[in-house]
């Protein structure tokens, strides 16, 4: 099902977030994916949103919903599209800017592949940038949340992976690669 409020008063979502979820008894290959989209306003507060339900087969109509979803969250704000400036992906996994793909996003066969933001990109007709949800949603909690006035902050993200955002003196810590934080990944 799809839900789209419009001049909600939640204030800390700064991005499109791909949540994911396994099943009631816990199967890890029965994973289910839904997309929150935000439209945000200049100020931060939260203009428009949708939580829609990803019934996508491939990474490229996966990338197709995303697209169709941001067209309609704006098409209900009250919002011209030509006023929308910029998009922000927020997925598991990093985002490689060299490579223009994301790795170790496990959970979302085809994600990976190279040329999909792009298309996005493109499609959308703005700036597009791609970063780890759990970075966006530690900035997101720093800047209008509980971390609010830190001078360190870690937001543990826990889902069907884990993740960790740190926020120091203002600034996303992502590490050389992008790695920091994904700490789903440390060698046992």
């Amino acid at each position: 099902t799809e839900k789209v409020e419009v001049n909600g008063d939640d204030r800390h979502p700064l991005y499109e977030r791909l949540v994911g979820f396994a099943d009631g008894e816990g199967h890890s290959g029965d994973i289910r994916w839904n997309f929150e989209k935000f439209l945000i306003g200049r100020d931060g507060s939260v203009v428009a949103r949708s939580d829609v339900r990803n019934r996508a087969r491939s990474s490229g109509a996966m990338a197709d919903l995303v697209v169709a979803t941001a067209r309609q969250v704006v098409a209900g704000s009250g919002v011209a599209p030509d006023e929308v400036v910029h998009a922000v992906v927020g997925t598991p996994g990093v985002y490689d800017e060299q490579q223009r793909r994301v790795r170790y996003a496990m959970h979302l066969p085809g994600w990976g592949r190279a040329g999909l933001f792009d298309r996005m990109r493109a499609e959308l007709g703005v700036p597009l940038e791609v970063h780890n949800d759990a970075n966006l949603a530690a900035l997101g909690e720093y800047t209008y949340g509980v971390g609010a006035g830190s001078r360190l902050f870690a937001y543990i993200l826990i889902g069907t992976g884990l993740g960790m955002g740190v926020v120091s003196d203002g600034r996303l810590f992502t590490g050389a690669h992008g790695l920091a934080g994904e700490i789903g990944f440390l060698p046992w």
